[in-house]
């Protein structure tokens, strides 16, 4: 292989990587505007899924909870429903982090009542809490499989910049987490 046909073979190899690495940096704000709006992203096994996950979550929750449905006015006091009020007003990633904060609280509780020697410091992360909440019998295993989908939508919330979802989903998030809490609270 002479000089001019490696060289030539080079070019060729970084030919489209490096246009699209072009492409890229010519649009790279319309590129983080697209992607603000985007309600699910999978990159090789990272899946970030928001919308349409939160109406499967709420079906899930419906179907492992064995309570009635949480109406905005039903069993959660006024005090929590004007906060979560307030909170809609202000932002829906408010909203969510606040509904699993109350899951976490109800969790802890559950799990003091069960194991005394189990305190918070201990169950200092969500997946803490979910091995001690299926350790001692507390969730099924549907009910663990919406504890993390719960987890993991809350965790889209959390950490996308300029988060961006319609009420809707936040309703049936909200929902969802509020039947998990109540169903942590009454175990």
């Amino acid at each position: 292989m002479s000089a001019l046909e490696f060289i030539s073979h080079i070019i060729s190899s970084l030919a489209w990587p490096l246009t699209i690495l072009l492409i890229l940096l010519v649009l790279r704000k319309q590129l983080g505007e697209l992607l603000l709006n985007l309600q699910r992203l999978k990159v090789k096994d990272v899946e970030m899924n928001f919308g349409s996950e939160a109406s499967k979550v709420i079906a899930r929750a419906q179907a492992v909870l064995p309570l009635p449905r949480v109406e905005a006015h039903g069993t959660v006091t006024s005090t929590v429903e004007s906060r979560r009020e307030r909170l809609a007003q202000i932002t829906p990633r408010a909203n969510i982090l606040e509904a699993w904060l109350e899951i976490e609280a109800a969790a802890l509780k559950a799990i003091t009542r069960h194991n005394p020697d189990l305190k918070p410091p201990r169950l200092a992360s969500p997946m803490k809490i979910a091995m001690a909440l299926q350790r001692l019998g507390l969730l099924n295993g549907a009910q663990l499989e919406l504890f993390h989908n719960l987890r993991n939508l809350r965790n889209s919330a959390a950490h996308a910049m300029n988060f961006n979802v319609g009420m809707e989903a936040v309703e049936e998030y909200v929902e969802a987490a509020g039947r998990l809490t109540q169903f942590l609270k009454a175990s």
